[in-house]
């Protein structure tokens, strides 16, 4: 961060395509499932919990999700993202000034 402030945590979500190879998109397409299912990405800044995001699909389209604000201090910051219910992709993160 170059200057001090209140930023606003920002994601891009979708979720990963499964592909044709897996067992269940035959039966998806068969009907026997629903192309929802809940997968989870826990934003980690500095080595402390951010956030903790999850989506249920999004058939295929991109969403962008306002997550929370936070006040943070100049200086360099570290993000990682840790897929505990794997599935999601993310596109970018960004904190945007409030």
């Amino acid at each position: 961060m170059l200057e001090a402030g209140t930023y606003r945590f920002h994601a891009g979500a979708n979720v990963r395509n499964r592909g044709r190879t897996d067992k269940r998109h035959s039966q998806l397409a068969a009907g026997k499932y629903t192309s929802a299912r809940t997968v989870v990405c826990k934003a980690v800044l500095n080595g402390e919990e951010l956030v903790t995001f999850q989506t249920n699909g999004t058939n295929g389209r991109w969403n962008l999700q306002k997550l929370l604000r936070v006040r943070l201090e100049a200086g360099c910051y570290q993000i990682t993202l840790q897929f505990p219910k794997p599935g999601m992709e993310i596109d970018f993160t960004a904190f945007q000034k409030c």
